[in-house]
């Protein structure tokens, strides 16, 4: 809502990314907020996911991704998927920040669950989530997914927790290879 997009600008500015086309329109965003652990991103309702906000945090939770399909179509190129990892690999060197993660909704769990039989938990792993639009936005960029998001999200929604596994690959933030359960956009 209003109230919120004017609350992170005003409140959080450095973790707002715009792109605009030649004139100068605002044609997509992506927001994102410092956490203090990843276990963070699921602790909070839907509604009230900022209260996990920091001014500093060991984390990068992706919160929200919004881009004019008919912008993407007209550049013949995923702009989405662009705002993402521009977030992702300038989150990555921060000093002190350990990873990235984020909290995504999956597309077709209710859809396809009297088929396929499966409980929430055995959908999300399938595949690594390659199966899911929801999910595989995100898998194809390198996020694994490790779980459902906990709390009122999952009571509300079905979402999975990801995870950013770049550190070791490419070199960031110590080289390490990060674990956990995970959280974002």
């Amino acid at each position: 809502d209003r109230l919120k997009v004017e609350d992170r600008i005003r409140n959080n500015p450095q973790c707002n990314l715009v792109v605009q086309d030649e004139s100068g329109v605002c044609r997509g965003g992506v927001y994102f907020q410092m956490i203090a652990r990843m276990s963070d991103a699921t602790e909070y309702d839907w509604y009230d996911k900022e209260q996990a906000r920091k001014p500093t945090g060991s984390w990068i939770q992706l919160m929200d991704i919004h881009v004019c399909q008919d912008f993407s179509s007209q550049l013949g190129r995923p702009v989405g998927a662009e705002l993402r990892e521009f977030a992702v690999n300038a989150a990555l060197h921060i000093p002190g920040v350990e990873g990235v993660c984020a909290v995504t909704r999956t597309r077709a769990f209710r859809r396809t669950q009297k088929s396929t039989g499966e409980t929430y938990e055995q959908y999300i792993a399938r595949d690594g989530g390659v199966h899911d639009r929801g999910l595989a936005f995100h898998v194809a960029h390198g996020a694994v997914v490790v779980g459902p998001g906990g709390g009122q999200w999952h009571r509300r929604r079905l979402w999975a927790g990801e995870f950013e596994r770049r550190q070791q690959r490419d070199g960031g933030a110590g080289g390490q290879e990060a674990q956990g359960v995970g959280a974002g956009a």
